[in-house]
């Protein structure tokens, strides 16, 4: 099972075993967008930044360096 991204409501493994109707999955993606937009605009330019690098680096990690720790 691969871990959340940052600010994920409801991880994909969790959505699967809960066997959400289309409904439900198409609700909870309706959702995760507003807390995606509400989480943004709690954060700085640079938190914003970082959050998206994180996001983008996936289940492996973020990569080492600038904005990530030692590297």
């Amino acid at each position: 099972m691969r871990p959340p991204r940052p600010g994920e409501v409801l991880p994909m493994p969790v959505r699967d075993a809960l066997r959400l109707t289309d409904e439900q999955k198409r609700r909870f993606d309706e959702l995760q967008r507003e807390i995606d937009g509400r989480v943004e605009q709690l954060l700085t330019e640079d938190q914003r930044t970082t959050l998206r690098r994180l996001r983008e680096a996936g289940p492996g990690g973020p990569p080492k360096g600038k904005g990530f720790g030692p590297g």
